[in-house]
């Protein structure tokens, strides 16, 4: 069985370079999650996946981060079918 740091290392292994510049631009927000701060761009500079996922545990524990994780993917997602994304 793998643990919830695997599982969110392997899912941030299937973004693309581009997406995962997004995801770590989505966490440094506030409010991503109602209530939630974000990291800091200093903890995220020159973080690569693995340093990511670390990041994310040791600020939002296990249960947080996975659910910062799915309202992320489902906002960057969402950006390839958003009106804006037709116009250009």
């Amino acid at each position: 069985m793998t643990t919830l740091k695997e599982d969110l290392w392997n899912t941030l292994q299937r973004l693309t370079e581009e997406d995962f510049k997004r995801f770590q631009w989505f966490l440094k927000q506030d409010d991503i999650v109602e209530g939630i701060s974000g990291i800091t761009e200093a903890r995220l500079a020159r973080a690569d996946r693995q340093d990511t996922v670390d990041r994310m545990v040791e600020k939002y524990c296990c249960p947080r981060a996975l659910e910062i994780t799915r309202k992320i993917l489902e906002k960057i997602s969402s950006f390839f079918f958003s009106p804006a994304t037709e116009r250009e």
